[in-house]
């Protein structure tokens, strides 16, 4: 699952600084 969400963070700049922020 960790891969996905590192995959997610690069398809998505804005949604990788929203994930860190709500993790």
């Amino acid at each position: 699952m960790q891969t996905t969400t590192m995959r997610k963070l690069v398809s998505l700049p804005n949604g990788g600084v929203t994930l860190q922020i709500k993790s």
